[in-house]
């Protein structure tokens, strides 16, 4: 047995992906089967996932990178079955409905838990602070300074 077949890679890594322009395109209807999928996606590629929760206009993942595939690779691919599901729910065809750009964080054994809450409770939060950016708030939780 090679000693690379031993190693195990636990690289987690909260991402946001938003909607276009922040349009209310995930609607509540639909939203758990969404996360379903998203959740069944990530699986496919090899990827755990701690937790996916949606709202109208964003997607919070928490997931476990794949160490044979790149972020940009397990995100746009998610983004695409996504898109497709979404277009279909909506009946609609090839409508953007994301923004290009995601962004993510890692997440060490340390703060997991605090992320993993964030993702949860993110509907009760944005009823709260219905007026910050869930970019803002996504850096805010882990402590990155713009």
């Amino acid at each position: 047995m090679d000693i690379l077949d031993q190693v195990r890679c636990y690289a987690w890594i909260h991402c946001l992906i938003t909607t276009k322009d922040e349009n209310p395109t995930i609607h509540s209807h639909f939203r758990e089967e969404l996360n379903q999928i998203i959740e069944e996606s990530f699986l496919k590629m090899g990827s755990p996932v701690g937790i996916i929760n949606s709202s109208a206009t964003h997607v919070n993942c928490l997931f476990n990178l794949n160490p044979n595939k790149s972020v940009q690779q397990v995100i746009d691919k998610i983004k695409d079955i996504a898109s497709n599901f979404i277009n279909s729910k909506l009946e609609t065809q090839g409508q953007t409905i994301w923004e290009e750009e995601f962004s993510c964080i890692s997440v060490d054994s340390t703060n997991y838990e605090e992320v993993f809450n964030f993702i949860r409770d993110q509907e009760l939060r944005n009823l709260r602070e219905p007026n910050t950016s869930e970019f803002s708030k996504l850096l805010e939780l882990h402590k990155v300074a713009v």
